[in-house]
């Protein structure tokens, strides 16, 4: 039986080392960790006595499980693979494979939720989009380039409209259509399916 802790964690430091394709990506990467990450030093605001966690721990094991937690050493077997993993994750061919899958998938902050980026050249410009997915749709957007949008501000309104719409190219491309009109937005050569395009080709299938 095992257990782990989230006692204290550095946000801050995981989004500087962590290679990321620009650095707004990187900010809002620290953004959505600090909100989708939580510790026992965040919640409490002190580091606990990790004698009196583990005990605490096992006492509850043994309410729950309906066993007595006993203290022992990893047998000669469990070492021999222990030892086996960490070389196999220290093997280059390991560590490259994960190194591209960075650049092409962006970040994966937990099973079901990824931050990724990614640009698509419309008519009317470059639309860079940073997407936060969850569950199969738009949980957070950010959308920038260098296209004409009117006015200056409707891009947030129409990023934030979008939430919540589900990773396919038709629902994306109505739901953008609806936001441009409800908010009286006017963007020359970026249409509701540049939009949808740019969203859905940083979609992760990780």
């Amino acid at each position: 039986m095992v257990g782990s802790f989230m006692i204290d964690f550095d946000t801050a430091s995981m989004a500087h080392c962590l290679k990321v394709p620009s650095e707004k990506f990187r900010d809002k990467l620290r953004q959505t960790l600090d909100d989708y990450m939580t510790t026992i030093v965040k919640l409490t605001g002190q580091e606990p006595d990790r004698t009196d966690l583990k005990a605490r721990f096992l006492v509850h094991c043994a309410e729950v499980l309906g066993v007595t937690p006993e203290i022992s050493a990893p047998t000669e077997a469990e070492l021999d693979a222990i030892a086996e993993a960490e070389r196999a994750l220290s093997d280059p061919d390991w560590t490259d494979v994960q190194k591209r899958k960075l650049v092409a998938l962006g970040v994966k902050i937990s099973a079901d939720t990824h931050l990724t980026e990614a640009a698509v050249k419309a008519p009317g410009g470059m639309i860079r989009v940073n997407l936060l997915a969850r569950d199969g749709a738009v949980a957070d957007l950010v959308i920038s380039g260098d296209f004409t949008c009117l006015p200056p501000g409707g891009v947030d309104g129409l990023a934030a409209a979008l939430r919540g719409t589900a990773l396919n190219a038709g629902a994306l491309a109505q739901a953008a259509d609806a936001a441009i009109d409800g908010l009286g937005i006017e963007m020359p050569g970026v249409g509701a399916e540049d939009l949808a395009a740019a969203i859905m080709a940083a979609v992760s299938d990780a």
